[in-house]
């Protein structure tokens, strides 16, 4: 996860990607021990995926059977794969 830490050394602030176990410290740039300013939370996903996919899918899982197939569906629902 990415954390944001304080330098109590240099004063500086950043980013820093972390175990949750070790969260609380991470070494600044100066080479002190910087420590956890406060956690960034998370993306969540908003309610609006949820009732697209309700509406979409139902309540069970689609099983894509191919490439072939994922087209299929992906055409069925107006949906354009990207990436």
């Amino acid at each position: 996860m990415v954390y944001d830490y304080a330098c109590p050394e240099c004063g500086k602030t950043f980013e820093g990607y972390n175990r949750v176990a070790n969260r609380a410290t991470h070494v600044c740039d100066c080479g002190a021990t910087a420590l956890l300013k406060f956690s960034i939370k998370p993306i969540q996903v908003t309610p609006v995926i949820h009732e697209f996919v309700e509406r979409h899918f139902g309540p069970k899982p689609v099983l894509v059977r191919g490439r072939t197939h994922k087209r299929q569906l992906l055409k069925e629902l107006g949906l354009v794969q990207t990436g």
